[in-house]
């Protein structure tokens, strides 16, 4: 088809469909029904009943010109990023835009928005995923929705070693250990934060030592200040409104207050 041309689908514009009109909604509804039907080349009749609105097919007509050639040249496939424009242009909104966090966002990410610090790593990475076919497999696994990681210990090896060659690592081991009482690589992630220049590396060793908790290790007070005077103590009160299971049982609810009360 010629590019400012297209297949008929849907009439929706124009005077006579404005379903507000009563007259162009009995027309709409009196219209006859074309389904199963077919012409004599054996195409469904419903094809010649409608057709795109005149600004929508320009509109569309524009859109698709540049991949049409009038000149029967034939685009193969492969060639499709170089029909591409080479600088993309982002249409700012004129309404506010927030990421995940609810923090304020362009929603551009046509470029880096910092350096490619991780780069060599994840061309290793890309390069091994398609050598070995481990994409397809990751993709198959994940589609039967299993328990079990994409990769056992053995296929996992040579991305870690290209993560302790790509951070010139001396001590693969210390590297590469888990701490107990979490299951993450501390060591892997610390350096990961440290490359990318995120500020948070520092919580790395804090993970790996532990969260006090206070339980036998007493907390240290926080080093910022209140900006308002502590408030006036309050007595201890029975809550009548979510603790409706508490207030069955009076006695003991007394008794758990007065040793509450009595350690301090």
């Amino acid at each position: 088809h010629k590019p400012d041309t297209f297949e008929p689908v849907d009439l929706i514009s124009g005077p006579e469909c404005d379903l507000l009109n009563d007259e162009a909604y009995a027309n709409l509804r009196a219209h006859p029904t074309q389904k199963g039907k077919r012409l004599t080349d054996g195409a469904f009749a419903s094809r010649l009943t409608a057709e795109y609105p005149p600004q929508l097919a320009r509109v569309l007509a524009e859109f698709f010109q540049p991949f049409l050639t009038p000149q029967n040249r034939i685009v193969t496939i492969s060639a499709w990023r170089a029909r591409l424009p080479t600088k993309p242009a982002w249409q700012v909104s004129n309404v506010r835009v927030e990421d995940g966090g609810g923090l304020l966002s362009t929603a551009d990410w046509l470029r880096p928005r910092s350096g490619d610090h991780l780069s060599s790593l994840r061309r290793a990475w890309s390069q091994r995923l398609l050598t070995d076919g481990l994409c397809n497999k990751i993709a198959r696994h994940f589609s039967a929705a299993p328990e079990a990681p994409p990769l056992d210990d053995a296929e996992l090896q040579p991305f870690l070693a290209d993560l302790c060659h790509f951070f010139s690592v001396s001590d693969r081991e210390s590297f590469l250990s888990i701490s107990p009482g979490q299951p993450f690589r501390l060591g892997v992630f610390q350096r990961l934060l440290r490359c990318t220049q995120d500020p948070e590396e520092c919580l790395c060793p804090m993970l790996a030592e532990g969260v006090r908790l206070g339980v036998g290790v007493p907390l240290a007070p926080s080093i910022h200040s209140t900006l308002h005077g502590s408030s006036a103590q309050v007595d201890l009160t029975i809550c009548e409104g979510s603790w409706a299971s508490a207030t069955s049982h009076p006695t003991e609810v007394e008794t758990l207050l007065a040793e509450e009360l009595k350690a301090g």
